[in-house]
């Protein structure tokens, strides 16, 4: 379980590390390097491990393309496993405020993850890859001073040691404001990439952390949101911060995510094992499993799909903190035990803290014509496949098994990098019609010339798990596989628009841009 306010800590380990080794090569310029002429040594700070979040895989995305592009990186991370990217040359860990070197696969390193094991360890949300880490709305007032002039020493040394010219911190706080402070002391200017969910999870709820935010963000040279849903919430926290914005969206991966297998499953609707088979129909969640997604919102409306569609079935992508939580309701749910799927729920983490993520589904329950839901329940055992985390190399052949993605969340989305990656697959995204899943349903709705609103469902909690069960079923009736082909298709066209090629280059120019104005 994951513990929150209150529960014990974990002890710390203080074992001895040896310092590394001073990297002295950063300014040898790479042969082959061409666009606009100018190399930036830039120093990516991510506070979280780099395969869990959205935010994540962002820059395990940009990184690899602005080295190949001719600059050099490092990752200021907490990622304990960084042997498993192949652009990194060079790792080292922090523990405290001693180093050990890793690993090192090249003389002079173009990319260079530096692991902080500080004395706060926090997370935005509870996530399953580090169950021991503190929610920063727990934190106490001196833990939050800790936990910034840590980073801020740290962030400072390794700017020192690889001579950065242009910090690149994500999410709106803490890392804007560590560089900040380092931007005080060095002069190395920073920008700022948006990703919604801290505004969300931690300065909304947490008033002690505006300051940081609008401070971070007003010392940045650019800051990048992903649309106009992430720069409304900006605006909302400083309206002075509108020129400094500038939007690029997110990117898809369009080698790795391709439509595998989508002609068969177009032309039948079937595939293979893992949630395609003879005659099923195939619905897919991708994802973190935990409340504020919605997806026990998903599962609980499967019964009103079957009923209408009786080879439906839900795949479950993903791994997470409520993973067992909603396993157990699936089997309640297959018992015929409202309750017991009730009381399961409740027992999930973050649950008592956030009561409303259950409020639409009691209100669903409350309403539901009870028999009938409960005999179409009983095959839910059957109809709901849980995967468990894929790995990124192989999320398109398991994703190309569905006909369509639902993103159910909850919470307002800022730019969910999974619509992009349904859409490369040829698969059809739906979701929430809320937050910054509203442009993105639009466009896809719009380009796709779907029938209105069929894939937008209404986020009013006391009408939102019925609207989702009545939206997919009448997806999955409008899918025909005529008509599946042709959207498959049209969704890989749509998906090329937002390749990763396109969007890094943009990136690539404010870089250069924020390091020249930064300039003394």
């Amino acid at each position: 379980m994951i513990p929150i306010a209150g529960k014990a800590r974990r002890k710390r380990d203080r074992s001895e590390y040896e310092p590394t080794t001073r990297w002295t090569a950063c300014a040898r310029p790479i042969a082959g390097y061409t666009p606009g002429g100018c190399r930036v040594n830039i120093g990516f700070l991510h506070q979280y491990s780099l395969n869990s979040s959205g935010s994540g895989v962002y820059t395990l995305q940009v990184v690899p393309r602005l080295l190949e592009r001719g600059h050099r990186v490092c990752i200021v991370c907490r990622d304990f496993h960084p042997e498993k990217y192949p652009f990194v040359e060079e790792a080292v860990l922090h523990h405290g405020d001693r180093t050990q070197q890793l690993f090192r696969r090249a003389d002079s390193a173009r990319c260079t993850v530096h692991t902080l094991r500080g004395p706060i360890m926090a997370v935005a949300y509870p996530r399953s890859e580090d169950p021991n880490g503190l929610l920063y709305t727990d934190l106490t007032d001196q833990e939050i001073s800790t936990y910034v002039d840590y980073h801020v020493e740290r962030v400072e040394y390794i700017a020192r040691r690889h001579r950065l010219q242009l910090l690149f911190a994500n999410h709106v706080v803490l890392m804007p404001y560590v560089a900040l402070q380092v931007k005080r002391r060095l002069g190395i200017p920073y920008v700022v990439a948006v990703h919604g969910s801290t505004i969300e999870y931690v300065v909304n709820p947490d008033e002690r952390y505006r300051r940081y935010a609008v401070e971070g963000l007003r010392g940045a040279e650019r800051v990048i949101v992903l649309n106009s849903e992430v720069r409304d919430r900006v605006l909302g926290l400083d309206p002075g911060l509108r020129a400094r914005l500038v939007t690029v969206p997110v990117g898809v991966d369009t080698r790795l995510f391709h439509a595998a297998g989508v002609s068969a499953a177009a032309q039948s609707g079937n595939g293979g094992e893992n949630g395609s088979g003879p005659g099923r129909r195939t619905i897919a969640y991708l994802g973190k499993l935990s409340l504020e997604k919605g997806i026990h919102c998903l599962i609980a409306a499967l019964p009103l799909v079957s009923a209408r569609v009786p080879d439906a079935h839900l795949l479950v992508i993903g791994g997470g903190v409520a993973r067992e939580s909603l396993e157990d309701m699936v089997a309640a749910l297959g018992r015929g035990d409202l309750a017991g799927a009730a009381e399961f729920l409740a027992r999930a983490p973050t649950a008592s803290q956030r009561p409303g993520w259950l409020r639409p589904l009691t209100r669903f329950w409350e309403q539901v014509d009870r028999p009938a839901y409960l005999e179409q329940a009983a095959s839910l055992p059957r109809r709901v496949e849980f995967t468990g985390f894929v790995p990124h190399p192989h999320l398109a052949e398991v994703l190309s098994r569905a006909e369509m993605l639902v993103i159910p969340s909850l919470v307002k989305e800022a730019f969910p990098l999974v619509s992009l990656e349904a859409l490369a697959c040829g698969v059809l995204p739906m979701g929430t019609y809320q937050g910054g899943l509203v442009p993105v349903l639009d466009h896809i709705s719009e380009t796709l010339k779907l029938p209105i609103d069929l894939i937008k469902v209404d986020s009013r909690e006391e009408v939102f798990v019925r609207d989702l069960g009545l939206k997919v079923a009448g997806l999955l009736e409008y899918l025909t596989p005529e008509i599946r082909t042709q959207v498959a298709s049209r969704c890989r066209e749509l998906a090329l628009q937002f390749d990763w090629k396109h969007v890094v280059a943009r990136l690539e120019k404010l870089c250069v841009q924020a390091t020249e104005a930064g300039k003394p």
